[in-house]
């Protein structure tokens, strides 16, 4: 059934109304009927800490997420009544928590231009929001007597990005279709939003996620060899960074070759995770496989773990032979063998240091900048899947004339598999950007080249 929410909003009340079997367009004299009054901003703030006994101790929190300049949007909860009642009220819920800025402390180096939406104008402050829900796709219907609250292009695509990731959030919807009131097509700051909008349209990275199935040969001539999961490393919003190890479960799990490993990535169809006592479920799910060559079952038990630290929501399996990871989207991600024992999986990354064929992941600042001393030696790490058997890279000054430039020189057994490098270089004084390439035949840069920022202290 198609139905629709409203969330009006003045500087001192809020109201919630649900109306059932009408159009997003449906006029607001109309939805109000019967509307029903909801905690004001302040009162609101007041209760989060305590939820009133007719909210579950689980619903005083919601997760939203924040943009970042250059970067991802960054995933947490934050304090707030969540409305489980309907699709269209959780993302009210959302919405209404981040307009309320007094409840919503933003985390360092994040914004959140939700609140700014329908400016106080002569002390007023009013606007009001319409949600339906038909099968993938959410219409949010926007009605602004004083605006969007943003100001050029820049702010503009910051409140379009948060508001598809929180819109999109819910599970089962895949695309954002963002209306104003009283206009055909919306339009913030000359971006015209004429479609529906899905996560990866506006997530920052240049390319998805690979829907193909990879798999890694392994050694699979011994029998009982699982894989444990022994490092995590999470740049909150941006990169995520596993390792695996094979363990020989007949030897009293001593470290062994890992089998062969087969990995899917998809848009999760609901099945993860399989209760919903284990929480909201993630967008997509990256599937590992690992080989069992031994007779019988594997022992292993299936269990999540719940991680909630963006892009990583959660971890489930049997942490033995199969491991799913929910992820916020599309983000790209790459496997490699750090050696025949271990598995590196890396998701994401800083959207301007990868592309399809390669990634710089270290040493990276949080925002995506290398800092260094003139003079400094660095050890440039990251992934490459490419067609040399070399990286190239070059330091270039302020107007993009290349400074120096070197290519290194590897051994590796195949063109399609990532592989990691490592790439030692001394930072020139007039240094401002570090592109990482492949090497053409006169070792200039093909169209696979990265671009990092560089910071000179």
């Amino acid at each position: 059934m198609n139905r629709v929410a409203w969330l009006l909003s003045t500087a001192c009340a809020c109201l919630l109304l649900a109306a059932c079997a009408k159009p997003a367009s449906s006029d607001v004299s109309n939805a109000t009927a019967g509307a029903t009054p909801i905690p004001s901003a302040t009162s609101t703030s007041q209760q989060s800490a305590t939820p009133a006994a007719s909210v579950a101790p689980d619903r005083d929190s919601v997760w939203v997420y924040f943009t970042r300049d250059r970067l991802p949007p960054l995933g947490t909860f934050v304090r707030g009544i969540f409305d489980d009642m309907s699709p269209e009220r959780r993302i009210l819920a959302r919405i209404g928590v981040l307009h309320d800025s007094h409840i919503t402390p933003v985390p360092r180096g994040a914004s959140n231009p939700i609140a700014a939406i329908g400016p106080a104008v002569a002390g007023s402050r009013i606007y009001a929001v319409a949600v339906s829900v038909a099968a993938d796709t959410a219409t949010v219907e926007f009605d602004l007597p004083t605006g969007w609250g943003v100001h050029g292009e820049h702010d503009a695509r910051a409140l379009i990005q948060q508001l598809v990731y929180v819109i999109t959030e819910e599970p089962g919807v895949r695309f954002a279709q963002i209306r104003e009131r009283g206009k055909l097509v919306a339009t913030i700051e000359g971006i015209a939003l004429d479609h529906p909008i899905p996560r990866e349209e506006v997530s920052g990275y240049t390319t998805k996620g690979s829907l193909n199935t990879v798999m890694l040969p392994g050694d699979d001539s011994i029998g009982a060899v699982g894989a444990t999961l022994i490092g995590r490393e999470i740049k909150d919003g941006t990169l995520v960074r596993l390792t695996f190890e094979g363990r020989n479960r007949a030897l009293n799990d001593a470290i062994a070759p890992l089998p062969t490993i087969t990995a899917t990535f998809a848009r999760n169809d609901g099945h993860l995770p399989h209760n919903r006592a284990d929480g909201p479920a993630p967008a997509y799910d990256l599937s590992l496989g690992f080989k069992w060559n031994a007779t019988g079952s594997s022992g292993g038990v299936g269990h999540v773990e719940r991680v909630d630290r963006s892009p990583l929501r959660l971890i489930a399996g049997d942490w033995n032979t199969g491991y799913e990871m929910g992820l916020d989207d599309a983000r790209p991600w790459r496997m490699y063998m750090a050696d025949t024992a271990h598995l590196v999986v890396e998701i994401g990354g800083v959207p301007a240091a990868v592309n399809d064929r390669i990634v710089v992941t270290s040493p990276l600042t949080d925002d995506g900048d290398l800092m260094a001393a003139p003079g400094e030696m660095l050890m440039i790490r990251g992934a490459e899947v490419l067609a040399t058997a070399g990286v190239g890279w070059r330091f270039l000054d302020a107007t993009g004339v290349p400074i120096v430039s070197g290519v290194s020189t590897a051994t590796r057994s195949s063109d399609t598999l990532w592989h990691p490098f490592a790439l030692s270089m001394t930072v020139p004084s007039a240094a401002m950007r570090l592109e990482v390439y492949e090497p053409a035949g006169d070792g200039q840069p093909t169209k696979f080249r990265v671009a990092v920022p560089v910071v000179l202290h």
